[in-house]
């Protein structure tokens, strides 16, 4: 059945015709699945990761929709959640660092965060192998933000909850599946503390083969 666009609101339409326009923006930007492919070869990266490279490899910043919507512009079934993209980026940015090449993120709320590669002409240098790997600059140390980090533990913990929406995992599973830099504890209790998750049970000091257990609220 056709939406009768005359009934959503005006803060509806601009939204679906900021992620119409999203989608359209990222299918110009990405290129041919030739592209995608040589890249994947480049940086030895799945499809999916290789997608998100080549949508930013022109080195102008794109929103998390729009990276998203190409990545999955083929999927129409059952495409995951979008905080998939920070998944993603984790790996991406670990594979592109020995060539000198860095992903910046750009704050915004919701969606309408983004990323941007450091450079593009060095990318293509990168993909033509006319670049002395030795000669490259070093990528930036950067300090993850706590949301980022809330975010791939929240992606962790739906991927293992049951049914019920409760997960149980060690913490240092967790910590590896997120690649966390810092405490699991400290990101679990951010999470309660915004109500996306309530600790049901958790390790003591010094009892890392006790997991956790948190009942999932909030699954954005």
């Amino acid at each position: 059945m056709e939406a009768n666009l005359e009934t959503w609101s005006k803060e509806r339409l601009i939204a679906r015709i900021n992620d119409l326009e999203a989608m359209v923006d990222s299918l110009k930007t990405a290129g041919s699945d030739n592209k995608v492919l040589s890249v994947k070869m480049r940086f030895n990266l799945t499809f999916k990761q290789a997608r998100l490279l080549t949508v930013l490899s022109d080195g102008r910043p794109k929103t998390k929709r729009a990276i998203y919507e190409f990545v999955y512009h083929d999927e129409f079934d059952d495409p995951p959640e979008m905080r998939v993209i920070d998944v993603f980026m984790v790996h991406v940015r670990k594979k592109i660092a020995p060539f000198g090449l860095f992903i910046t993120t750009m704050r915004g709320a919701g969606d309408s965060s983004g990323f941007k590669l450091n450079d593009a002409t060095l990318f293509d240098l990168v993909m033509s192998d006319e670049v002395d790997l030795e000669t490259l600059p070093k990528a930036p140390q950067r300090e993850r933000p706590g949301k980022e980090n809330e975010n791939l533990v929240m992606n962790v913990l739906c991927q293992a909850m049951d049914s019920s929406g409760r997960a149980k995992m060690l913490g240092r599973s967790i910590a590896k599946a997120a690649g966390l830099t810092v405490t699991v504890g400290s990101v679990m209790k951010r999470l309660e503390k915004k109500k996306m998750v309530k600790i049901i049970g958790c390790p003591r000091s010094g009892a890392s083969d006790r997991p956790w257990i948190v009942q999932v609220r909030a699954q954005k």
